[in-house]
C-alpha cells in the first residue's frame, strides 16, 4: 500500500553497450528484498547520452554486412540498435574481447 518513488542516475562511458532497460535490486529498511526491470522505452531516440552508441553499431553493421548502407534511414533500417547490440557483443565473446 505504499508508494516509492525512485531516481535512477545512469553513466556510461561512450562504448557501454546500448541499454534498453534497466534492472534494479535493492533492501529496503525492514530488511525485505526488492527488484525489478523497467524498460527504457524509445531509448534509440530519446537518450541522447546513448547516440554516440547508436552510430558505432550502425557503423559497425554497415561494415561487417549486416545492414546495406541504403538501410541506415531510421524509416528503412533492418536490424534495431539493440540487435545489432546484441551480434556485436556475441562477437566480442566469441574473438575473447571485450
Amino acid at each position: 500500500g505504499m508508494n516509492r518513488t525512485f531516481w535512477v542516475l545512469l553513466n556510461a562511458r561512450p562504448d557501454a553497450p546500448l541499454m534498453s532497460w534497466i534492472g534494479v535490486r535493492y533492501q529496503d529498511e525492514q530488511g525485505e528484498k526488492h527488484e525489478f526491470v523497467a524498460p527504457l522505452p524509445q531509448h534509440q531516440k530519446q537518450c541522447s547520452w546513448q547516440q554516440e552508441r547508436v552510430r558505432f553499431l550502425q557503423s559497425w553493421a554497415l561494415e561487417h554486412d549486416m545492414i546495406d548502407y541504403r538501410d541506415r534511414s531510421e524509416n528503412n533500417i533492418r536490424l534495431s540498435p539493440v540487435q545489432i547490440e546484441e551480434a556485436h557483443q556475441q562477437q566480442l565473446r566469441l574473438s575473447g574481447s571485450d
